[in-house]
């Protein structure tokens, strides 16, 4: 699922939008449909921190007894900002929320429900690495669906 924002304002033309800010709600509008609300630094990080292939994220400023809906055009400027950076982002960072992880469980649910096809993991299993650890994601079409994937929740990396 896609969204059309070209009619929005774009978040780069207005540098006085302050998106560190509590003011200043994020969007996370997911390819799958799912949308996730971040407003406080950490949720906001754990978010940029989480965009995948096919996102769409709006800044949604309450201000001056209005609120306006931005489009983030420049992702890589916003996560530099937030300090997300691709070597720690979605690894190692202790300001994901509890709900993001109680969401990875909830994916993982639906994906572990089918065997896979790609890798050969058992219901009930998180899909593999060709060398057999723990996949970071589950692989594209587990859950049935044409749709992206999900992260696999740290509790299935953790050794039995």
């Amino acid at each position: 699922m896609y969204y059309n924002v070209t009619r929005l304002p774009r978040a780069s033309d207005n540098p006085t939008i302050p998106l560190r800010s509590d003011a200043v709600t994020f969007l996370h509008l997911s390819a799958n449909g799912r949308i996730t609300q971040a407003r406080t630094f950490p949720e906001k990080q754990a978010v940029l921190a989480e965009l995948e292939y096919g996102y769409t994220l709006l800044a949604v400023w309450a201000h001056d007894g209005q609120a306006t809906a931005y489009a983030i055009d420049d992702i890589a400027a916003l996560r530099q900002t937030f300090k997300v950076y691709s070597g720690t982002a979605g690894r190692s960072y202790r300001t994901v929320p509890a709900e993001l992880e109680a969401r990875r469980e909830e994916d993982a649910k639906r994906f572990e429900a089918k065997p896979c096809r790609m890798c050969g993991a058992q219901v009930g299993e998180a899909c593999r690495t060709y060398s057999g650890r723990v996949a970071a994601q589950y692989h594209s079409g587990r859950d049935g669906s044409l749709s992206g994937t999900s992260r696999v929740p740290k509790s299935r990396h953790q050794s039995k």
